[in-house]
């Protein structure tokens, strides 16, 4: 398990001083790679033998907000692999201990140039799994939530959204969810449960349209990329 004090910064909070759900995905996102840094497998030597992770799905339980300037203790830890796929866990607890966050992810590794995903045994080098910190896994969600019918946001891919691997970092689907709701609702409620699936990547220019199925305690949220085609994820938020 790795474990890291994170103090939540100005520039990671919303409007209401509460960290945004991006900026919890950013601090696991780097702590999970400082985590496989200690495995030998940095991104750079990943990178050398062409192999780099993406991010499949996503399961999160929100508790309480995190607040800017305070400390909290990060913990995750690369717990099992289903199939394909590398699962890891995440928690967040304040200074006395108390459990914040909680979430379960799911990580492939792919061909970096072929976009293609690749067995787990093709790692160059072993992850020793450790306990779960959760218990829970992340879910695919499936939805039939279409254009046209519902309530849509439209965005567009720009060039600061891009991260290492050259598509839209999935941490930035968060904030164009959340932009969307609150374009669509002019409010963004406490967020008790979300679950992401992510199905394909997003290019820069990339046109997106963002459907939104809102029921009385629940959203349910469809990406989809209107310059290829594609879905770009999928989600489910529970208030």
């Amino acid at each position: 398990m790795f474990v890291k004090e994170i103090k939540i910064k100005s520039y990671d909070v919303d409007k209401n001083n509460n960290a945004k759900i991006s900026s919890i995905m950013k601090y696991f996102q780097q702590i999970a790679r400082e985590n496989l840094d200690q495995f030998g497998m940095t991104y750079d030597y990943l990178r050398e033998h062409n192999i780099v992770f993406v991010l499949t799905k996503y399961k999160f339980k929100f508790h309480k907000n995190l607040h800017c300037d305070e400390k909290f203790i990060f913990k995750t830890s690369p717990c099992d692999i289903h199939g394909v796929s590398f699962i890891r866990d995440f928690i967040v607890e304040d200074s006395n201990g108390n459990l914040c966050c909680e979430s379960s992810s799911s990580w492939v590794i792919i061909d970096f140039e072929k976009r293609s995903i690749l067995r787990p045994n093709r790692l160059p080098l072993p992850i020793t799994a450790d306990s779960k910190l959760v218990d829970f896994l992340p879910d695919r969600i499936s939805t039939n939530v279409r254009e046209g019918i519902l309530p849509c946001y439209n965005t567009t891919v720009t060039y600061s959204q891009l991260d290492a691997n050259n598509h839209l970092n999935n941490c930035n689907y968060a904030d164009i969810m959340t932009d969307g709701i609150y374009a669509l609702k002019n409010e963004v409620p406490f967020i008790r449960e979300l679950d992401m699936s992510f199905d394909h990547e997003a290019a820069v220019g990339s046109e997106l349209g963002v459907v939104y199925d809102f029921g009385n305690d629940e959203c349910i949220i469809s990406c989809y990329n209107k310059t290829s085609g594609l879905s770009c994820f999928t989600a489910r938020i529970v208030y």
